[in-house]
């Protein structure tokens, strides 16, 4: 099966590879992005470690803030023992870089490819390998199975979506997850799917979901006088967040913020698409709608937004503290199809009440948890999106009611962290 897979793997290489080495040739960030994820730049990232580490892996944004968490509790319990954190893409990459303080090393997942994990794996050293969510590499498993690496899937889902196409290659999924030491989900129903596809039953467990223990940063009332400041808002004056939008959403979020701004003159729409890439052409799209904009990054050296309706958060890893200045927050990836939406409880943490659209499969149970305690809402459309906005920033104690009670289903449901903590622990204890 695995001698399948890579002849697949190698094939699908053959038909993409000239994209990235195209791009790896014209940009220096993409070519250091390329080598250090064929696993030949490791030793500059890793110190000598005189202890094995344990090493995370965190596929991008979200799951990099879910793992703060998680890497604050291992270092509690295991202050000697050092953490090698890695992310597939750029974005959380530098989201690990700027939030992960606690992990003693940053690394690009390598492409899972058998020279190349064998050579992650050789310079790593791993005592210990954890996947957040349900990441399934199976040359990689493989090669942490030679040499001994216990290896946890933790937070673990299994969408409905997806659940047929994983089922669908049961007598090789089943393979791959026999090489699993335990997978900790985050619900009966994903215990029950994973099991459904092969990992065996004894090793499965329900841990809930780490993303309910997220590490939001304390802003101060200070530093939010000095976002407003900075963003040139009055002390009262509404901020519309967009966070994590995608191309086809700015477009709705903007109509909707015309339509809004008859009845509130004052309303500002701040907009942060998800990926960097795309600062441009929101940019475009803001123009184009007949608006003025300010970039964030034109805001530096006492430069501050004038009149502009719209601010343009064109930087990295600022979004989740901008958040606590917000009136509403709009979750981007989930007004169009195919995304599946992003991470709605940055906000909610904050206090802030969250409206997201019909296309919430990534985060399908925290949305139901937030929506059936009324502590978020979610929209069918474009104008449901507008009449919902419309509601909240007329009630200032509506807000309120559903900030605070978005701040207590997320104290209601962590722990998951802790719980992930002990299954390491165990693990680590075992010959």
């Amino acid at each position: 099966m695995f001698f399948i897979y890579n002849i697949l793997l190698l094939l699908a290489l053959a038909l993409l590879a000239p994209l990235p080495v195209l791009l790896m040739l014209l940009r220096d960030r993409e070519r250091q992005r390329f080598i250090e994820r064929c696993a030949l730049a490791y030793t500059d990232r890793l110190d000598g470690f005189s202890i094995r580490p344990i090493w995370i892996h965190a596929v991008s944004v979200g799951e990099v803030m879910a793992s703060v968490q998680l890497i604050r509790e291992l270092k509690r319990r295991f202050p000697k023992r050092p953490v090698v954190l890695s992310a597939t893409t750029a974005t959380g990459n530098a989201t690990a870089r700027a939030h992960a303080k606690f992990a003693d090393a940053v690394v690009y997942f390598p492409f899972d490819l058998p020279p190349v994990v064998t050579c992650a794996v050789r310079c790593i050293q791993p005592a210990l390998f954890i996947a957040l969510e349900t990441e399934i590499w199976p040359n990689l498993y493989l090669a942490l199975h030679k040499k001994g690496v216990p290896i946890l899937i933790v937070s673990g889902r299994i969408s409905e979506r997806s659940f047929p196409r994983y089922r669908a290659l049961r007598f090789f999924f089943g393979r791959v997850l026999a090489l699993v030491s335990r997978l900790c989900m985050q619900s009966s129903a994903d215990a029950e799917r994973i099991k459904a596809i092969g990992a065996p039953a004894g090793r499965v467990s329900v841990c809930g979901n780490i993303k309910f223990d997220l590490s939001v940063p304390d802003v101060s009332s200070g530093e939010q006088q000095e976002m407003r400041s900075l963003f040139g808002l009055g002390p009262q004056q509404p901020l519309l967040i967009a966070g994590s939008t995608h191309r086809g959403e700015e477009q709705q979020v903007i109509e909707t913020f015309i339509e809004l701004r008859k009845e509130v003159p004052d309303l500002v729409l701040l907009l942060a698409p998800r990926h960097p890439a795309r600062f441009d052409e929101a940019a475009e799209t803001i123009t184009a709608c007949g608006l003025a904009f300010a970039r964030r990054t034109a805001l530096t050296n006492g430069a501050v937004r004038t009149d502009e309706p719209v601010i343009l958060l064109d930087t990295i890893g600022e979004l989740v503290r901008v958040y606590a200045i917000g009136t509403v927050i709009v979750i981007g990836g989930s007004l169009i199809e195919g995304i599946g939406g992003h991470n709605p409880l940055e906000p909610a943490a904050a206090g802030k009440p969250v409206v997201f659209g019909p296309h919430m499969q990534n985060f399908k149970q925290i949305a139901r948890i937030l929506c059936e305690q009324q502590a978020a809402f979610q929209v069918a459309d474009r104008a449901a999106l507008a009449g919902t906005l419309r509601t909240l920033l007329g009630s200032p104690d509506q807000r309120a009611a559903t900030g605070a009670q978005a701040r207590a289903v997320i104290r209601e449901n962590s722990g998951a962290a802790g719980r992930i903590a002990d299954t390491v622990e165990s693990v680590l204890q075992q010959p």
